[in-house]
């Protein structure tokens, strides 16, 4: 289970992320790198820690010019595209488990 969980921080995956995140105004900001994270998380029932997607560090680049000390800009996730990468992680995990026995 926490193997296919463990696919959020490929390389695929992390460009797929990347694909969801763009930012306003884009001459002044550039994304230049996504870094998921994993956490262990404990579900009831299991009675052992699984590795789940946890938090997503995103780092900008920002162009200021002139005598210009700040920039104002906006950030957005396209949560369907997200969404997206959850539920393909999720078949995945569902293909691969579908035929254990306890």
């Amino acid at each position: 289970m926490s193997d296919c969980f463990l696919s959020f921080e490929k390389d695929t995956r992390i460009q797929q992320l990347l694909d969801c995140i763009s930012v306003e105004p884009n001459d002044k900001f550039t994304v230049k790198s996504v870094t998921p994270t994993m956490e262990s998380m404990e579900i009831a029932g299991i009675g052992y820690p699984v590795v789940l997607p946890g938090k997503m560090r995103i780092t900008l680049a920002c162009g200021i010019e002139g005598s210009n000390v700040t920039a104002l800009g906006k950030l957005s996730i396209d949560l369907r595209k997200f969404y997206k990468i959850l539920n393909d992680i999720s078949l995945d995990l569902q293909n691969k488990t579908q035929n254990l026995k306890f």
